[in-house]
């Protein structure tokens, strides 16, 4: 855990009232995010409870957020309608104040979007072939990642997020689709599914 403090990012409202301008800045410790199109999909902040508090507020009434930090060059999101929010309290020792922990998710990620499409917080071939299983239902083997993420890659199913301490992807694709990959796969000797052990 030496210098985590360098792995952290920022989020950074700013708004204008009349002549007065306030602006917030909050440490992030994770993001996943589109960049061509500013939709964010999740963040993860800490900070005092009316930063923390504001920010929430901001996004539930999907304002304009700059986000950046190590590998994410700053510029601005939102969140969309209907993010949810998830609030925590954490207690440190020698602090008199708790610190607020906020994370914010999209409707897209929680599961309220596009059915075709799964945001993955990673892109390891392992991680993305257990998530689709799950998700779709898909009899898969763990020594079937290497070519099922090439497959994806190949069919252009696959698309990079940007992130902030993770590597997110988007894949795109069907239950009969992919169930029709595996079959030729298996077929064309690809894949094979091993023979049973006997003792």
């Amino acid at each position: 855990m030496k210098n985590a403090h360098l792995r952290f990012g920022f989020v950074e409202f700013e708004k204008a009232q009349k002549s007065v301008v306030s602006k917030i800045r909050l440490m992030a410790d994770q993001f996943i995010g589109e960049r061509e199109s500013g939709k964010a999909h999740l963040v993860s902040v800490i900070g005092g409870d009316s930063d923390v508090g504001a920010i929430g507020a901001a996004i539930q009434l999907n304002e304009s957020l700059i986000v950046g930090g190590p590998g994410l060059p700053p510029r601005h999101y939102r969140f969309g309608e209907h993010a949810h929010l998830h609030r925590g309290t954490i207690n440190v020792a020698g602090r008199k104040r708790a610190v607020r922990h906020l994370v914010a998710v999209s409707t897209d990620l929680q599961g309220g979007g596009d059915p075709e499409s799964l945001i993955l917080h990673s892109d390891s071939p392992e991680f993305i072939l257990l998530r689709l299983g799950v998700a779709l239902g898909l009899p898969l083997l763990p020594n079937w990642a290497p070519w099922f993420s090439y497959r994806l890659q190949s069919q252009e199913r696959l698309r990079k997020l940007a992130g902030l301490n993770c590597s997110p992807v988007v894949v795109t694709g069907t239950k009969p689709e992919l169930l029709e990959w595996i079959g030729a796969a298996l077929k064309a000797g690809d894949i094979v599914i091993p023979e049973p052990t006997t003792t």
